[in-house]
């Protein structure tokens, strides 16, 4: 009989953003959060699975709320009811800065329920006669990597969580980063039956390596965090393990908060009434009633056309949205501009003016506060406060 394993990764519970919160007094975006992760197990207990493994980043920071520890154990308790033994790993958002803190990832391991959250940096797991799980943690990834190694003879499967170190793949522009942790090549080039990964947050295959038959897959997110993760759906995979050793992955969506990237707008020789109409046009086709993500750039437009922008009622209009980013962008100037907006008039604007234009275009700060943080902080800027 096939093994069949559900892989996903990358929930970051208690991932908050946004200006609403739920009826509850929950931010929208962590509900959404804990949304995922109990449709991810609805769909599992639904799929005739015999083993779920998390990729890590269960949780988005390494000190999880009360909510966020109580909601995981939860569903992972529902697996166990349902007699599905459940392996994670911990990344580098469960992962402390401190080594007097345990990774967050210790508040839901639970081994008496077949709860096995790996804190260390590698383990192996003997899941059935035959398939073992070789599993790295983000710790084992740092410094000198730990390097896992196939048991001849049997069907071995890789779970890590990093940055694959793959010519080719989006994600190699992160390996040199301070911040990363790099799956060495040398790992993904061992012959494990298949690789399951999790960090990146876009879902799908890896280049196959050149000498090597191990295929690499990404799970993805649970959740796209705005506009800084990648497109495309969000789920999990199915890993069916065949007695021959071969593995099929499969992927499984579930649903997301809508989100939309509005049509960029040149306003280069518009003036700011047109620029607005624009935006308006665009606004006009979104559904606020579903609470969206939106963002809309304004290019090419300079301070004098932004003012002539009314910021105020456009924000009315998207008071429903879990976020609206209204981003403008000012041309770039070269050096002997004559243009009214050149640098070295731009330098000649006060330091309370430039204030002014960046509270009102910051995502983070709630419209109603908008007045106050500018008022406070043109008072530090300006030497008028303590």
């Amino acid at each position: 009989m096939p093994y069949r394993i559900a892989f996903f990764s990358d929930t970051h519970i208690d991932y908050s953003a946004g200006r609403k919160w739920t009826q509850d007094g929950v931010n929208m975006r962590v509900q959404d959060g804990l949304d995922a992760l109990t449709e991810t197990i609805d769909q599992i207990l639904e799929s005739d699975i015999d083993l779920v493994i998390h990729g890590g980043d269960l949780f988005h920071t390494s000190v999880p709320t009360v909510r966020g520890v109580v909601h995981v154990r939860g569903q992972f308790e529902r697996l166990h009811k349902a007699g599905i033994k459940v392996i994670g790993i911990t990344g580098n958002h469960d992962f402390p800065n401190t080594r007097l803190r345990l990774p967050a990832t210790a508040a839901v391991n639970d081994p008496d329920r077949g709860i096995h959250i790996l804190t260390d940096p590698m383990k192996t797991f003997n899941v059935k006669e035959g398939i073992k799980i070789h599993a790295v943690s983000h710790s084992g990834l740092l410094g000198t990597p730990v390097q896992p190694t196939p048991t001849e003879g049997e069907i071995n499967l890789l779970i890590s969580h990093g940055s694959a170190d793959i010519e080719g793949h989006e994600i190699f522009h992160t390996v040199d980063s301070p911040a990363e942790a790099v799956i060495p090549r040398e790992t993904l080039q061992e012959e494990f039956n298949t690789t399951l990964l999790g960090h990146y947050h876009g879902q799908g295959p890896l280049p196959r390596l050149s000498g090597t038959k191990n295929k690499g897959y990404y799970a993805g997110s649970a959740l796209r965090r705005g506009f800084s993760d990648s497109e495309g759906p969000r789920g999990w995979l199915l890993a069916i393990v065949n007695e021959d050793g071969t593995v099929k992955v499969g992927h499984r969506e579930i649903s997301q908060r809508p989100q939309f990237d509005l049509p960029t707008i040149d306003a280069e020789g518009l003036s700011g009434e047109e620029v607005e109409e624009q935006i308006r046009k665009h606004m006009s086709e979104i559904d606020w009633g579903q609470a969206p993500i939106v963002r809309q750039k304004v290019l090419e437009c300079p301070l004098s056309t932004r003012k002539a922008v009314n910021t105020k009622s456009l924000n009315e209009i998207a008071e429903q949205a879990v976020t609206w980013q209204l981003e403008f962008k000012r041309p770039e100037v070269g050096e002997g501009s004559e243009d009214d907006q050149s640098l070295a008039t731009i330098r000649k604007a006060s330091l309370g003016e430039a204030w002014d234009e960046f509270v009102s275009v910051d995502p983070e700060i709630i419209p109603k506060q908008k007045e106050a943080v500018a008022e406070r902080g043109k008072e530090l800027l300006e030497g008028d406060g303590n």
